[in-house]
């Protein structure tokens, strides 16, 4: 699942993962994830979200992504957010993501931080 306001950064992610096999989901807004979320087949095993979609922080819908598919792998990324920030170091030590990734970051770095799940 990809979930990023920036419909041509997500559209470029979600080719490259398809190229590389798997099965993608990509939506632009909060309100599509959401929505998303309450219907989807089969369960989501990784998510990468913006931390900002639109005006809206991706916090609850992460949140909600944890506690409908515990084992789902949540990458959040962004731009103006890096690893440091006191938000970011929060949500993952509460495990409500796996990981961040600082925008702009090399397929391979993608690549290798969904090895990890």
């Amino acid at each position: 699942l990809i979930v990023d306001d920036n419909h041509s950064f997500a559209y470029f992610i979600s080719e490259l993962l398809k190229l590389n096999g798997d099965n993608v989901i990509c939506l632009n807004t909060i309100e599509e994830a959401v929505r998303y979320l309450k219907n989807c087949q089969p369960p989501i095993e990784i998510a990468l979200i913006d931390f900002q979609v639109g005006r809206h922080s991706s916090q609850a819908l992460a949140e909600e992504i944890k506690q409908k598919y515990p084992t789902a792998y949540t990458i959040m990324m962004s731009a103006a957010s890096s690893k440091k920030d006191k938000l970011v170091e929060s949500l993952i030590s509460n495990k409500i993501i796996d990981n961040f990734l600082k925008k702009p970051f090399t397929f391979k770095q993608l690549q290798d931080l969904m090895a990890k799940c």
